[in-house]
């Protein structure tokens, strides 16, 4: 897989008007937080959530609070 996602694919990629969210660890270390503007520039308007002390895998190291952060965003997209 990571053969695939090249620079030249990801300058490829255009933006997508959809509604998003963009739930980012800020102490993710495999997409670091200084990634995030590209990402965000590909989805506008999308929501960004920046819980601090998370790192990859909430899910797993916070599971509770990653569902409580994953119903919120989920409902803010709904309200849109």
């Amino acid at each position: 897989m990571f053969e695939l996602v090249t620079p030249d694919w990801f300058a490829s990629l255009r933006p997508v008007p959809v509604r998003a969210a963009l739930l980012w660890g800020e102490r993710e270390r495999v997409l670091t937080v200084d990634q995030l503007d590209a990402f965000r520039a590909l989805l506008p308007g999308c929501f960004v959530s920046l819980p601090g002390k998370w790192d990859h895998f909430p899910m797993i190291e916070e599971p509770e609070a990653h569902a409580r952060e994953v119903s919120a965003l989920a409902r803010k997209l709904a309200l849109r």
